[in-house]
């Protein structure tokens, strides 16, 4: 693989400056992905599934993310993201929603039962997340520099690092006696944890490819071990999810919301700015930084995205979103809304590939039918916990995907 621009730089003249802005970007990630799935997930998983199951979850996200750093040159993400705008989009729309949906959530669920503030409390967070994610996602790309970089874009690993090191300190005060509280295999047996694994694999294997902001920083890094330093910042926060999961059930600290609402803000805007910057430009393609732009991306309009009505619509939306986990933040509607990213997501990416020819529009009636088909065994898998189910949707969509192949020949 060829190395870019910032990474011939580095090579040549600044060594210590490409490993710290590696490190930079790697804790950028790590704050990108600590998202609402990250933050709640282990809970039930723990519960239900002991130390077994917090780990088939674990493993399969990590080295999903981490393989995608590795497998994703800058050309190929560029290729990517031509290939897939409306996909990526979609990802990122659902996850800011998903983030907004969980702090009414979080206000009305886990601030606990008792506490007299609680509609304030997550009205607040609510607030807050909105207001915040605009303003971070304005910040302006600023002029390239001489390493073909935007200014702003050297900005968001600067406050991804600091969204990391905020919430390093918060685990620090939290403590690890929670880690204590967990039994290596959980009630409901190792078989039926086993089961996940597939769900589990597909999810995060292929979802990785449709965060804007790993392209962004596999573009950007200077090295793709920033995506291996990822690997261990991410893994250290989800033993913090681990470590304050036992007090989910009575309402957790002041110190978990504020990594909450930390984590969430910062993943928000990112989503919200490079949504910004997909609509304002398209990919090239593998043709690079001849078609404009040091992102090697094709401008198809000067007009700034977040002008105009763009920011109150997103925030709109947000809030939204949010009222909506106000009204029914339960648990297995948190969970039901998983299915994007085990289910929609990942299976219409293995389905469609990226083509837009003829023979994928004819594969668009047999996904739906078969995402359909699919929704109860997700339920069934997920809420009543009939694990033994959730491979079969998998299975389908493996099916649908040969279909295609065979047609294409």
């Amino acid at each position: 693989m060829p190395p870019g621009p910032a990474c011939s730089s580095v090579r040549r003249g600044a060594p210590l400056a490409g490993w710290a802005s590696t490190g930079l970007w790697g804790l950028f990630l790590a704050s990108s992905w600590t998202w609402c799935i990250g933050m709640y997930l282990p809970v039930p998983l723990l519960r239900e599934f002991g130390w077994l199951g917090f780990l088939l979850f674990a493993i399969p996200n990590v080295a999903g993310c981490v393989a995608f750093g590795y497998l994703a040159s800058p050309q190929r993400s560029r290729r990517f993201l031509l290939a897939h705008p409306r996909l990526v989009s979609a990802f990122s729309a659902v996850t800011v929603a998903y983030h907004a949906f969980f702090v009414g959530f979080v206000g009305g669920a886990l601030l606990g039962p008792e506490d007299a503030a609680a509609p304030g409390t997550r009205l607040m967070l609510l607030v807050l997340l909105g207001l915040t994610a605009w303003a971070l996602s304005a910040i302006r790309s600023g002029k390239s520099g001489s390493d073909g970089t935007h200014a702003g874009s050297r900005t968001w690993p600067l406050l991804g690092a600091a969204a990391f090191a905020a919430s390093l300190a918060l685990f620090a005060l939290l403590g690890t006696r929670g880690l204590s509280e967990w039994s290596l295999v959980g009630p409901k047996g190792a078989v039926a944890a086993a089961w996940l694994l597939p769900t589990m694999c597909f999810g995060f294997l292929l979802c990785p490819w449709l965060d804007l902001s790993f392209h962004r920083a596999r573009r950007e890094a200077p090295s793709p071990h920033a995506f291996l330093l990822f690997g261990a910042a991410f893994a250290t926060m989800l033993l913090f999810s681990a470590a304050y999961a036992p007090q989910a059930a009575t309402g957790l600290p002041g110190i978990v919301v504020l990594h909450m609402a930390l984590q969430g803000i910062f993943t928000s805007a990112v989503h919200l700015r490079e949504l910004g910057r997909l609509g304002e430009s398209i990919p090239s393609g593998a043709s690079g930084a001849r078609d404009g732009g040091p992102d090697g991306l094709r401008g198809a309009s000067s007009r700034e995205p977040w002008n105009g009505a763009g920011p109150r619509l997103a925030v709109a939306a947000i809030l939204a979103a949010g009222l909506l986990g106000v009204i029914a933040g339960t648990e297995s509607n948190y969970l039901r809304i998983l299915a994007f990213y085990g289910l929609l997501f990942p299976g219409a990416l293995l389905v469609f590939g990226g083509r837009s020819d003829s023979r994928s529009t004819r594969m668009v009636l047999p996904f739906i039918v078969i995402i359909a088909a699919s929704l109860p065994l997700m339920e069934l898998g997920f809420i009543d916990l009939r694990t033994a189910l959730l491979p079969w949707p998998i299975a389908l969509l493996l099916a649908a995907r040969l279909l295609r192949r065979r047609r294409r020949r």
